[in-house]
């Protein structure tokens, strides 16, 4: 049982931001397994090193596509991302434990499967409607 699974549903027609999102939803992936497997707790440092990095680097990369096009919905997406930007922060500095794992778990999770759906779909609407 997937429960981040990526699906052509979550595709935006970009082709980089659809890479970085495709490899999110895999790591929270496989976050979510290591947790069934009673393994979440050694993965934690991981996956929370990895968002510090990559995270980073697909918001600068989104942002960067919002600004080329005059997309007007910019500010409403750059607030979403320092909310998220914020968490991840705090977790590296917090003790790995069951809590941050469901934390984590949790608003990954529902960060990236309601983000796509919502506010990239519409980033994606308005690009198309561009060209």
């Amino acid at each position: 049982m997937t429960m981040y699974g990526w699906s052509t549903d979550l595709e935006l027609g970009n082709e980089l931001i659809d890479t970085q999102h495709k490899e999110l939803f895999s790591r929270l992936e496989k976050l979510a397994q290591a947790v069934l497997a009673d393994r979440g707790g050694s993965e934690i440092p991981g996956l929370v090193e990895f968002l510090a990095t990559y995270v980073q680097t697909h918001l600068r990369d989104e942002e960067r596509l919002m600004l080329t096009h005059n997309y007007p919905g910019y500010e409403k997406q750059k607030a979403a991302h320092a909310v998220f930007s914020s968490d991840v922060e705090s977790w590296k500095n917090k003790e790995v434990n069951p809590a941050l794992t469901v934390e984590v778990i949790d608003k990954s999770g529902n960060y990236f499967r309601d983000h796509v759906k919502q506010l990239d779909k519409e980033l994606a609407a308005f690009l198309k409607s561009r060209k």
